[in-house]
């Protein structure tokens, strides 16, 4: 019964370290897009102020 039960802790730590980390990558992943998207602007709005 002990040892069911410390399996069972062990695989729901290892399963929620997953998701942590799942859930980590995904904020990375979209800080990373929306950085993307403010540098894409800003440069197009500098090539369209060079262009005038």
């Amino acid at each position: 019964m002990l040892l069911t039960l410390t399996n069972f802790k062990i695989r729901v730590v290892t399963q929620t370290r997953k998701h942590r980390y799942l859930e980590v990558a995904r904020v990375g992943v979209g800080a990373i897009i929306v950085i993307a998207l403010i540098t894409y602007g800003r440069l197009l709005d500098v090539l369209s102020n060079t262009t005038d």
